[in-house]
């Protein structure tokens, strides 16, 4: 369980757990950063849809290169940002240098509910490779086979086979709400 204690320590990052924390009331600005692939070091870039769970937040804008906070604020004055759940991370190009700053997302959220929220890549081969804030890439690897194969293979859908109804497949189910 993310340690608020441990998370204050550490610029708001607890370092065991890899999450960030956050206060309700606080104001907090998530800029998405896209990079070059490191794979072979070629830099390609990909378009990723991100969607976050568990309410929504004001889309202050995206650009190619690196973020600049000081310029982004300057673009803001008079605006009014748009309340999303779902936004693009585009590229700028098709190939970037490997693992450097190619283009960038950011979303402004206050918090004002307890919980841990998962921020994902909308690409499901990105979520299975673990591209998901929130959730263990660990936690993902266990997820049986099974329960994901309609949605691997080539032809697959949502229910496995179009032979078969959907399985609702429930994890913690027996957890229920603390007061």
């Amino acid at each position: 369980m993310p340690n608020h204690t441990r998370a204050l320590q550490n610029n708001n990052w607890d370092p065991i757990t890899k999450f960030w924390s956050a206060e309700i009331g606080q104001v907090l600005e998530m800029i998405i950063q896209n990079t070059g692939s490191l794979v072979k070091n070629a830099g390609g870039l990909d378009i990723h849809p991100f969607h976050a769970h568990g309410g929504h937040f004001w889309d202050i804008g995206c650009g190619d290169g690196m973020y600049d906070v000081v310029t982004n604020e300057e673009k803001l004055q008079g605006y009014q940002p748009v309340l999303r759940d779902t936004t693009m991370l585009y590229r700028y190009a098709d190939v970037g240098e490997a693992g450097k700053d190619a283009s960038w997302r950011g979303w402004r959220v206050r918090v004002n509910q307890a919980g841990v929220y998962v921020i994902h890549c909308h690409i499901l081969q990105h979520m299975v490779m673990g591209w998901a804030f929130g959730t263990s890439a660990s936690e993902i690897q266990n997820i049986p086979y099974n329960d994901i194969s309609g949605y691997l293979d080539f032809g697959g859908n949502a229910y496995g086979s179009a032979a078969l109804y959907p399985e609702v497949v429930e994890y913690f189910k027996d957890v229920g709400p603390e007061i």
